[in-house]
């Protein structure tokens, strides 16, 4: 049985949250939240690669915005896409169940931000070096949607 993205970051998170708090006691919150940050970019970037890996003609935009259905499974988030081809997808994020769900764990608020949108970046990266993610705002942050503008670089 498979489970949906939201399903597995909710399993991480429960588990993310502990070690967190554990390790508020040992070091200042900011370093503890750091190396959750650290770790979570380090896994998101390898993600990345293992999905480029699925890219039957190798990495490219169109491929990579098949993503945002994964985001998506179960009800996970809604989103508008407002452009996707020529090099560009842009997309908002109008509403996450993930930042609904950490917050309804009791996360605090530094840590749901983080294990929330730490990951878009360096999962792109990992996928290839040509993406560029342009976010300006998210929803764990307050805002009322995220905003993602991913470029593809030509060489």
């Amino acid at each position: 049985m498979r489970i949906t993205q939201l399903e597995r970051r909710e399993i991480e998170a429960d588990m993310i949250g502990l070690l967190y708090a554990q390790m508020c006691e040992a070091m200042p919150p900011e370093v503890a939240l750091g190396v959750v940050r650290s770790g979570l970019e380090k896994t998101a970037f390898k993600a990345g690669q293992a999905f480029a890996r699925t890219a039957p003609d190798g990495p490219c935009l169109e491929h990579f915005s098949n993503v945002v259905g994964q985001w998506a499974a179960g009800g996970a988030v809604e989103h508008q896409v407002f452009e996707a081809g020529a090099g560009i997808l842009r997309l908002n994020i109008t509403w996450c169940g993930y930042v609904k769900a950490y917050r309804e764990m009791g996360l605090p608020d530094e840590l749901v931000r983080t294990i929330s949108c730490c990951r878009d970046e360096p999962f792109a990266h990992g996928y290839s070096s040509r993406i560029e993610l342009i976010r300006t705002q998210t929803i764990a942050e307050g805002a009322p949607h995220c905003d993602f503008l991913y470029r593809w670089k030509e060489d």
